[in-house]
């Protein structure tokens, strides 16, 4: 996959390791969506410099931390990127960014060893081999970032309906809800492939 220079990109996955972006004459800058405002700001201004090598790149793991100041801040470099300049934002949580944030950018799909998962044979096994409730949260975040994945390759609100009821279930995790019983609501809920 190639980044283009001008272009803004969403990648829903899992952070991708930095020695895995490209890296042949490329500037990197690298952030968390838990940045401060004052810092993006700073960043938003040096992705207009010219720069070193043929792109300067940016890479915003965990956009779906971002403040909607932050997001808000960040709009017009999405828009309208510097011609020498590129910008992903990785999530798996496309749904907590602003509209107007997803609609300036295109989806990619990053290589990945991330089987395609479903809400049926091996996946309830893991699920249900849950030890306990930091287990099941872990499993359903792996799932969380598969189903991510396939949301880039087919968007179709089946699978924007399990990424909410993903994001339900570690939410519940989150907050001492029963492991067993959140498993009960992920299988009684979960939408049928059609």
């Amino acid at each position: 996959m190639e980044i283009l220079p001008g272009r803004s990109y969403l990648l829903l996955s899992g952070p991708v390791q930095e020695s895995d972006l490209p890296g042949l004459a490329i500037d990197k800058v690298i952030i968390d969506g838990g940045v401060a405002i004052k810092d993006l700001r700073f960043v938003i201004g040096q992705m207009s410099q010219k720069p070193f090598g043929r792109l300067r790149l940016l890479y915003l793991t965990g956009a779906d931390q971002l403040s909607e100041i932050c997001q808000s801040a960040l709009l017009k470099l999405l828009e309208d990127p510097p011609a020498g300049a590129a910008i992903i934002l990785q999530t798996t949580r496309p749904t907590k960014l602003l509209p107007t944030i997803a609609s300036r950018l295109q989806v990619i799909n990053w290589p990945s060893t991330t089987p395609n998962a479903s809400l049926s044979g091996a996946t309830i096994d893991q699920l249900s081999r849950s030890a306990d409730r930091l287990a099941m949260a872990a499993s359903c975040a792996q799932l969380l970032s598969s189903q991510s994945g396939e949301l880039s390759k087919d968007p179709n609100h089946l699978t924007l309906e399990k990424i909410d009821l993903l994001e339900e279930a570690i939410f519940r995790l989150d907050h001492n809800a029963n492991w067993r019983l959140t498993l009960d609501y992920l299988l009684l809920r979960w939408p049928a492939n059609k």
